[in-house]
């Protein structure tokens, strides 16, 4: 009697085979569609779990280029923080020999600098799905931009051609002369 695999255990051993077939370098596309015709899985299936699939990878490295951001904002914030109370104190110092008033924007923005680093160094799914739908608004004004760009070309060369045809000469006659007639009438 053949062993049956459940499909948990069947997602395990595939994943240790592939393991060791990328090692040898990357799986391609075509191979994924090769396995998955062997594995008498429907071609739209696979292509459903590829674009859902590149949907999660997109989400991640979004995920990833957020928090970054906001380490880099935070860290950008410390540092301001370090150099302007520096220059208060040495300031502060050099003037009275001692350090009396500058104490009080070192408290104060010191404060704040604390408040920010929580907000930042913590993961807000809310700020999150902002920051995602900018970039998302971003990409589909882009890709548009770019469509405009592209049937302005296509508009442009269409136009180039009526024009080499002298097809447009003789309909802007056409037109000409109708409406000069409908004038003078």
């Amino acid at each position: 009697m053949e062993k049956k695999y459940s499909p948990s255990e069947v997602e395990q051993i595939l994943k240790i085979a592939l393991r060791s077939k990328t090692n040898q370098g990357h799986v391609s596309q075509d191979n994924i569609f090769e396995i998955a015709r062997e594995l008498n899985i429907d071609e739209r299936e696979v292509q459903s779990a590829l674009r859902e699939f590149e949907s999660r990878s997109d989400i991640e490295g979004v995920k990833l280029e957020f928090i970054k951001k906001r380490k880099k904002d935070f860290i950008d914030h410390f540092l301001s923080y370090i150099i302007v109370n520096s220059f208060l104190l040495g300031l502060n110092f050099l003037t009275l020999g001692r350090i009396s008033w500058a104490i009080f924007p070192l408290l104060g923005w010191g404060m704040g600098l604390a408040l920010d680093g929580i907000n930042k160094l913590r993961f807000n799914e809310v700020e999150f799905e902002k920051y995602y739908q900018k970039k998302i608004r971003l990409r589909t004004k882009s890709n548009f931009s770019e469509l405009i760009d592209i049937g302005l070309d296509v508009a442009t060369g269409a136009l180039k051609n009526i024009k080499k045809s002298d097809g447009w000469n003789n309909k802007s006659e056409k037109y000409n002369s109708k409406w000069n007639k409908s004038d003078t009438k």
